[in-house]
């Protein structure tokens, strides 16, 4: 409650890539090492671009 009072809220939606998307945003090809780390990064192209958790509620 506090922090939306002070104006530090921060809320943002966002959709991640599916599998093939993820290839194409980052020019990669098929192979089982991308899709593991697909799996391990997800497909949400804010932290995609940026490899910051500020996307994410879980820092």
């Amino acid at each position: 409650m506090g922090t939306r009072l002070t104006g530090r809220y921060f809320s943002h939606e966002g959709f991640p890539f599916s599998y093939q998307e993820y290839l194409d945003f980052l020019d990669l090809d098929d192979s089982q090492e991308n899709f593991n780390d697909y799996l391990v990064k997800g497909g949400f192209p804010e932290f995609l671009r940026d490899q910051t958790l500020k996307y994410f509620k879980c820092y």
